[in-house]
């Protein structure tokens, strides 16, 4: 199959949007770095008084509300551009991966900003410009993939980072995506490769975005 180039507007768009998210990640970086270690430290935290006190000041010090959030836990999540995915990938792409700052009431687990299990290529996003013909709003389509991710249980979430491939979808089509894990911690993480629409999908990708739209369609049980 021949494929047309990326064109030079979904380049173009590429790196302004690029330059547009870097402020707001350095941003979250700031807000967290500005905490003493104790308030970032679960094992600190005296009791739930104690956790409800740290929580608040983490709050406060981000600039943006949680997504999520209850006294004692919080969940941030946003898309920032990194000039090398931490991948395995040779030579190293840049792209943009979905990072977060997770509270879960875990003493087991610091409070930090980490990858959230989801990157994309700069080629994928590319794609999904130019084959949506520019309708699709990056950000929005990147975070409603990753928020499709979250909804699979555990058991099966890790299972999925163990695939050769995998789909994640999004309202008008598809990613197209590696699993994997990576770096010292072993950070799993589905890397974004491509972007199709929906009427480009092969019968077995189409079979596993509807796979995808019944799963959602179930709001996961308490």
């Amino acid at each position: 199959m021949i494929r047309p180039p990326i064109s030079a507007e979904a380049r173009g768009r590429v790196r302004a949007l690029t330059a547009e998210l870097q402020l707001p990640a350095a941003r979250m970086a700031a807000g967290l770095a500005r905490l003493p270690a104790k308030t970032l430290n679960p094992w600190e935290w005296k009791g739930r008084v104690g956790a409800e006190r740290a929580v608040a000041k983490i709050r406060r010090a981000l600039p943006v509300a949680p997504e999520l959030a209850t006294p004692v836990k919080a969940v941030w999540r946003w898309v920032e551009p990194v000039a090398e995915l931490p991948t395995d990938d040779d030579p190293p792409q840049a792209g943009f991966v979905i990072m977060g700052v997770v509270i879960a009431g875990n003493k087991n687990r610091e409070v930090r900003i980490e990858t959230f299990g989801m990157a994309a290529t700069e080629h994928a996003v590319a794609r999904l410009l130019d084959r949506s013909g520019f309708r699709a709003d990056p950000v929005a389509t990147m975070l409603e993939a990753h928020a499709a991710l979250t909804e699979v249980d555990q058991d099966n979430g890790q299972r999925m980072f163990d695939l050769k491939n995998a789909q994640l979808p999004t309202a008008t089509g598809a990613f197209l995506a590696t699993p994997g894990r990576f770096g010292p911690d072993a950070a799993p993480l589905m890397v974004c490769r491509t972007w199709l629409p929906a009427d480009q999908l092969f019968e077995d990708q189409a079979g596993t975005r509807e796979a995808w739209r019944i799963l959602l369609s179930h709001p996961t049980l308490p």
